[in-house]
């Protein structure tokens, strides 16, 4: 008598059932100054005071700045630029880092992964997958597209898209790739 054993195998690996994914739509949003504060847009009511909050300046060369959650602030940050941007409204304090007056930030939540700066570009593995994830931004007509792409920008994976209305014209530079749909 023969005995035959098949062994399956997860394309996860050995992690078991509780495998984690990351979900772009309620961990990244968009920050900007708003006044004097710097606000978050993000689609997600469930962010906790004194959270943290990576800022991806992604004006040559990108920068960083850190920064934590202050207080939900649906009237005094929903200004009209952040509105198209996320559903739900937060106030940040600066802990390190700037961000420019009058440009948007990609705001990165929920991630253990630390982000680092290799010549003029941030970059890191948000997604706890293995993978790096890179930021893009460009200009349309009015506004500037955000976007976080897992691998380099335009040739990867785009895993998230906003934004953010300027309310004066600016040179566009935006691809197709930038503002498609998904």
């Amino acid at each position: 008598m023969v005995l035959i054993f098949v062994l399956v195998l997860s394309p996860q690996g050995f992690g078991g059932t509780d495998q984690h994914v990351y979900d772009y739509a309620s961990s990244v949003g968009i920050a900007a100054i708003s006044g004097a504060k710097v606000c978050l847009a993000i689609d997600n009511p469930r962010l906790v005071s004194g959270g943290p909050v990576t800022l991806v300046v992604t004006s040559t060369p990108q920068s960083l700045a850190q920064a934590v959650l202050v207080t939900s602030a649906p009237d005094s940050c929903g200004t009209s630029q952040l509105r198209d941007s996320g559903s739900d409204y937060y106030e940040l304090r600066l802990v390190s880092g700037t961000v420019p007056p009058g440009m948007p930030a990609i705001a990165v939540t929920n991630s253990s992964n630390q982000l680092r700066k290799a010549g003029t570009v941030i970059s890191g593995d948000i997604a706890g997958n293995g993978g790096r994830e890179f930021f893009r931004s460009c200009t349309t007509a009015e506004g500037v597209h955000l976007s976080v792409w897992s691998g380099k920008p335009l040739k990867g994976k785009r895993n998230w898209h906003g934004y953010y209305y300027l309310g004066y014209d600016v040179q566009p530079n935006c691809t197709l790739k930038d503002t498609q749909p998904q």
